[in-house]
């Protein structure tokens, strides 16, 4: 086995061939009226390839003996360990009823060792995203409110360490200060037997991410199948635009209309159109009214709209939003849309009225509002507020069965009527990510907030350092931009080698042609990379505003490789290098260009790129690999995505104009 366990002062300790990667491992539980009881490692037993390690109470009771059985049982798997929490309620005595708490029920306290060279945690500051953190110390984690901390990574030497908290039907999990959190989400269980985390050890910060998905889905502790296993929408193939920071909730059909007609006068090929917040019925509480489209809105009806769209503008596809509850606050008990479907809705104590606590009640009302946006020419959904939807439940459902029902049940509508074409958004919360059972793309960061001053720095950080996780299981969708704003270049450049979505919200009139350019094709095609735009490995925990250096990231496509280092020091010049060895599996020759001076020259093992880059600025290269024949397959160099054009062609190296050997 890869790795060993050890009991030092009644703590567990895990290492692995090189290193302690996790230490002082002990229990403590939450029982309905006894708090805080600690259980500390008291035998370890070994069998292949799984260890159980078994836990007695710390402080030992007079009056009853301690009859709870509490053990971990680790499995070792594809290079990961899978940690099994097998807890139960045995004690009795009178009418003294030993059940676990609903939240904080357990905790697995741990500490990672003091010898780490970095640190990156991925924390949600508010329910619906994960943003990076960099701190050294689990005790300076952000720890509060409903801060969770859903991916844990750090380097210990040449060791890099990922701890993945799971979901599943019977406990949520995340990390906090002093380790693991497991919640039963209902009261008065009297066991847990769950998988509640993954570890795993690399020497790259990427693979061990990898092993623990991989591992994780290969025990059935990950449903959600891994980005390999599902379909790509071909509906997001193209270029698209989003009403949402044009116009808000302010959205008309002749808005629209608007903007399409500014599109087709500057010769900018739309695939897609999303229509955003703002199209439905909904009263002043924020509560949907009806699954029918606003009137005054769109007076000719949305099958006229959808109708004139496709035919007058040439718009293949055309999407709108909506929410995971039916609209922000849920469904309105005013509107013919309760009074009608009562049976198919739940009344929480808080009074919100959401989508049925089943799968077929939720899925009931999904296939309704579905069935009338395919019937008007609607292709595809963007559903919202995802992350917000399963606290309804609490008490009512276990663990995360909540949002598993829920996403299972529009995922069923969804791929029932659209193709499974949907965007799925404010879901960047572990209990989403790991619930959905086949969608294919999820947003990975907070919004574009073309208003916001400096903006660009979180919204990047977020993208690239949540990237190696997210991407695992989905194409991330890295949000919308505007043409015409500070940060265009390097939105679009950021967008450009995503791998996921291509598309902008830009205001009527204001699009920018000449930034789209390098971007999309005249025919409204976008190239899309293989993975996801990821921070590379010499930066994996390091904030680069605060370091002032470059924030390097990298894509792939088949053996070519895209670079692109951003400023994001605030007024800052900011200097550093690239090597191969910055990124996975790049190594060897290279004929690098550099998109934004249009030079060619070979980059090897032994070579390096000079970084400078300026505030809101960007350097971009594309990396070919070169054959042993001297020969490379090229792009069109006269967009970002070059690297991953469909269309490359092989040239003989020494026939490249201007190339610096």
């Amino acid at each position: 086995m890869k790795y060993k366990f050890s009991n030092f002062n009644n703590k567990l300790i895990i290492s692995d061939e090189q290193n302690v990667i996790l230490s002082d491992i002990k229990i403590r539980i939450n029982y309905s009226r006894s708090k805080n009881i600690s259980y500390v490692p008291s035998l370890i037993e070994e069998n292949g390839c799984v260890t159980t390690i078994h836990f007695e109470r710390e402080e030992q009771r007079t009056w009853l003996p301690e009859s709870n059985h509490i053990k971990l049982i680790f499995k070792e798997e594809n290079s990961a360990l899978l940690a099994t929490a097998d807890f139960a309620c045995t004690d009795y005595s009178g009418t003294y009823n030993y059940t676990y708490m609903a939240f904080e029920s357990a905790f697995i306290d741990f500490a990672v060792p003091e010898n780490k060279d970095g640190m990156l945690n991925l924390h949600s500051t508010i329910p619906y995203w994960l943003t990076p953190s960099f701190a050294m110390d689990m005790k300076d984690f952000k720890c509060f409110l409903e801060t969770e901390i859903g991916s844990l990574s750090y380097k210990i030497e040449n060791d890099h360490i990922h701890i993945l908290p799971l979901i599943n039907s019977d406990v949520r999990t995340h990390i906090e200060t002093k380790g693991l959190v497991i919640d039963t989400c209902v009261a008065n269980k009297q066991s847990i037997n769950a998988g509640v985390f993954m570890i795993a050890s690399s020497e790259s910060p990427f693979d061990s991410i990898r092993n623990n998905f991989i591992a994780g889905r290969a025990l059935n502790e990950i449903i959600s199948p891994l980005i390999e296993e599902k379909e790509i929408p071909n509906i997001f193939n193209g270029f698209g635009w989003c009403t949402w920071n044009a116009f808000y909730k302010e959205v008309t059909s002749e808005k629209i209309y608007q903007q399409l007609d500014d599109f087709k006068q500057k010769g900018i090929k739309i695939k897609w159109l999303l229509v955003d917040d703002g199209w439905q019925q909904f009263d002043d509480k924020n509560t949907l009214i009806s699954i029918e489209e606003d009137r005054e809105k769109f007076p000719e009806g949305l099958k006229a709209f959808t109708k004139k769209v496709k035919e007058e503008y040439g718009v293949a596809y055309i999407g709108v939003w909506h929410a995971f509850e039916g609209y922000w606050r849920g469904i309105s008990k005013d509107g013919e849309l309760y009074k009608n479907n009562k049976e198919l809705f739940f009344e929480t104590p808080t009074g919100f009225v959401v989508p049925g606590e089943t799968e077929e009640k939720a899925f009931k009302f999904w296939d309704m509002q579905h069935s009338y946006l395919k019937a008007q020419g609607i292709d595809f959904v963007k559903v919202d507020n995802q992350a917000s939807a399963s606290s309804k439940y609490d008490n009512i459902l276990p663990g995360a069965n909540a949002a598993r029902t829920l996403h299972k049940a529009i995922e069923r509508s969804v791929f029932k009527h659209f193709g499974g074409a949907i965007i799925n958004c404010m879901g960047c919360k572990m209990e989403n990510i790991l619930s959905r059972p086949m969608s294919a793309i999820s947003r990975n960061s907070d919004d574009f907030f073309p208003n916001r001053k400096h903006g660009f720095i979180s919204h990047i950080n977020q993208n690239v350092y949540i990237a190696p996780v997210h991407s695992q299981i989905y194409k991330c969708d890295y949000d919308m931009f505007w043409t015409h704003h500070e940060t265009a270049t390097v939105s679009a450049v950021l967008r450009a080698i995503s791998g996921g979505p291509v598309y902008i919200s830009d205001e009527v009139g204001k699009t920018v042609p000449e930034v789209l350019k390098p971007l999309v094709t005249p025919d409204g095609d976008t190239w899309r990379f293989d993975a996801a735009a990821m921070v590379t490995k010499d930066l994996f925990y390091t904030d680069c505003s605060e370091a002032e250096t470059p924030l390097k990231v990298w894509n792939k496509s088949g053996d070519n490789f895209v670079v692109a280092a951003f400023g994001i020091t605030i007024d800052k010049t900011v200097k550093g290098t690239f090597k191969l060895e910055d990124i996975p599996n790049a190594n060897g020759k290279y004929l690098v260009h550099d998109f934004f001076n249009d030079k060619y020259f070979v980059l090897d093992d032994e070579g390096k790129i000079a970084l400078e880059t300026a505030y809101n600025d960007c350097s971009l290269y594309s990396l070919y690999k070169i054959s042993e024949d001297d020969t490379v397959k090229i792009g069109d160099k006269t967009y970002y995505a070059e690297a991953a054009d469909p269309n490359s062609k092989t040239v003989a190296l020494k026939d490249i104009v201007n190339i610096q050997l």
